[in-house]
């Protein structure tokens, strides 16, 4: 697999590092629901679960979320729920989160697009999907198009417009943010 415990402790400081990023990126008014789909629930979902009413945070691996909800629960945060799951199958209603946070999952999927329509399906109408992927995992996944274009192509085909895309740099990782919204077509219907 691709963790390690040096893996580990690097993706705790760059989820430190992260909060901020992403918390400017929700904005300061607080939110109804966010679920988070990522490698670091425990360290992400410490500094944004506050904002919002309702959290769900969702890892494959039993042991993450195992940790995370002790740590979340331990910190007072009993509004977030903690789930084992696939981003391919989530097992939320359709329309009921304001914001989606996937972090560093699609450049390893095997069909990406499957999983940002699965993301796009549990949005609500006006929500966000905050997209965190690593650049050079994007750079190896593609010979024909630069990284920013090939994330731009996946939201495009699940009906989601990417309405800020930048680059940042975190525990010398060198990562992209992605916010996007439903396409008016695919939110009417």
């Amino acid at each position: 697999g691709r963790s390690t415990g040096g893996d580990a402790a690097a993706g705790a400081t760059s989820a430190h590092e992260l909060v901020p990023l992403v918390a400017a990126e929700l904005g300061e008014h607080g939110l109804e629901s966010l679920l988070y789909f990522g490698q670091a629930p425990d360290e992400l979902l410490t500094g944004l679960g506050s904002r919002a009413r309702r959290v769900v945070g969702m890892n494959p691996s039993r042991r993450v979320v195992q940790r995370a909800r002790a740590l979340l629960h331990s910190a007072g945060m009993n509004h977030c729920v903690l789930k084992q799951g696939e981003i391919t199958a989530l097992p939320q209603p359709s329309q009921s989160f304001d914001v989606v946070v996937i972090d560093r999952v699609l450049a390893g999927a095997d069909r990406p697009g499957d999983s940002l329509r699965e993301a796009a399906r549990v949005l609500r109408a006006g929500g966000r999907i905050l997209l965190i992927e690593d650049f050079e995992a994007l750079e190896r996944r593609t010979t024909e198009a630069n990284p920013l274009a090939l994330l731009r192509s996946w939201l495009a085909d699940a009906g989601l417009a990417c309405d800020r895309l930048h680059p940042f740099d975190v525990s010398g990782a060198h990562l992209l943010l992605a916010a996007a919204a439903l396409e008016p077509e695919a939110a009417a219907a």
